[in-house]
């Protein structure tokens, strides 16, 4: 039996790299692809091979080179970095023949983008939603009270979250919004426990599933989780599974909820990528890059036990929100503390961040001087540790 093998996406450093390690940990040969060889990857020994492909800027030539890639390296599987997931939408077809995409197609992706349109589809199948009406940066609407929580009418992440509590906060907003120039949406607070789900779904049934808690949210009540705690809710999985059969969708998904006080489960957004929860699933021993290879060649994946009451801290998420938002300083210390008193707390690997951010930095520096020029974005320099063995120009 040939060793499995998939090729990833480098693009952001964060998901490739975690995904890489225990991918390789598997038994996996891991390769990675991206329009620019990374100094990132001097400090992985689970990349054996490393392709430049074009930009997502040009994602039909990225599709392709993309499939080239995996006939001559006979590649099982591609997986796509958070940006190019939307990108490679309109050439699914390709992809999912070529390269086993398990990815949406962009039909299913437009449904789940558009926060409005996909709660209509979510209240016609009976799931909970909270209210929320387009913002056209006037008064609070009739229909809605404080507090309420301003987000992107369209997207996936809770980077631009708030929670607007009184006039003030929604003047605020509205300076905010307009300096943006991003279509915005208000959304009534439902006040409770914040969880992720993260699941895929398979001829009717979930293949694999992880429920955590986002115990700490920096900052408060809505934007990036910095701590999180993995819980069993096999009602949540059901209540997930009806949601996903609604849209209808297939492959990896990520949604945000809420419990209320009395149990109640309220869905608030979709992502239809990798999440950045995604280091809680492999601590609790789910791997969803394994599940979707098995799934891809009609395998039933076979899971291992589930470890539960697992804490993860996102030490990099938090140490930018820190430098973003003084005000989330209190917040921070905070999550810290609460970490500390944790049984068992899991952190990313910081390794990954820091080469990256020092690439940034020097090559700005060499870029800032006169007549100066960008460094490479590789070096052939081993520092210890195994380089890529081979690369690839598509």
């Amino acid at each position: 039996m040939s060793r499995p093998s998939v090729l990833l996406h480098h693009h952001d450093l964060i998901h490739p790299l975690m995904l890489a390690r225990d991918l390789h940990r598997r038994g996996y040969r891991v390769e990675a692809c991206a329009d620019r060889p990374h100094s990132a990857l001097r400090h992985s020994r689970h990349i054996t091979a490393f392709h430049v492909v074009p930009s997502i800027d040009q994602p039909e030539r990225l599709a392709h080179a993309i499939c080239e890639i995996v006939r001559k390296r006979h590649i099982g599987m591609f997986l796509p970095g958070t940006d190019q997931v939307f990108a490679l939408a309109p050439h699914h077809e390709m992809l999912a023949d070529v390269a086993h995409y398990m990815f949406e197609d962009a039909p299913t992706l437009a449904r789940v983008h558009d926060k409005l349109s996909l709660q209509a589809i979510l209240r016609a199948a009976g799931i909970l939603t909270p209210h929320a009406v387009p913002w056209d940066l006037g008064p609070l609407p009739a229909a809605l009270h404080y507090p309420v929580v301003v987000k992107d009418v369209a997207g996936c992440g809770a980077i631009d979250c708030r929670v607007l509590r009184n006039d003030c906060d929604l003047v605020a907003a509205r300076r905010q919004r307009r300096a943006s120039r991003v279509p915005a949406l208000l959304q009534q607070f439902v006040s409770g426990r914040t969880l992720i789900w993260m699941g895929v779904p398979t001829n009717g049934r979930l293949a694999a599933s992880l429920t955590a808690e986002r115990v700490l949210l920096v900052p408060a009540h809505a934007g990036p989780s910095v701590l999180r705690h993995s819980l069993i809710l096999p009602e949540l999985d059901r209540q997930c599974a009806r949601i996903l059969a609604a849209v209808p969708y297939r492959g990896f998904a990520s949604l945000d909820l809420i419990q209320d006080g009395e149990g109640r489960f309220w869905f608030l957004d979709f992502n239809p990528r990798f999440c950045a929860a995604l280091h809680t699933s492999l601590r609790c021993g789910i791997s969803f890059a394994d599940v979707l290879y098995q799934l891809a060649h009609g395998r039933a994946p076979a899971l291992p036990p589930q470890r539960h009451n697992v804490y993860s801290l996102s030490l990099h998420r938090l140490a930018q929100r820190m430098v973003r938002s003084p005000s989330a300083f209190a917040s921070s210390l905070a999550a810290l503390r609460y970490a500390a008193a944790a049984e068992e707390l899991f952190t990313r690997d910081p390794l990954p961040f820091l080469a990256a951010a020092a690439h940034r930095f020097r090559a700005k520096t060499k870029a800032s001087e006169p007549g100066g020029a960008p460094v490479p974005a590789y070096s052939d320099g081993t520092h210890g540790t195994q380089r890529p063995q081979s690369r690839t120009h598509l």
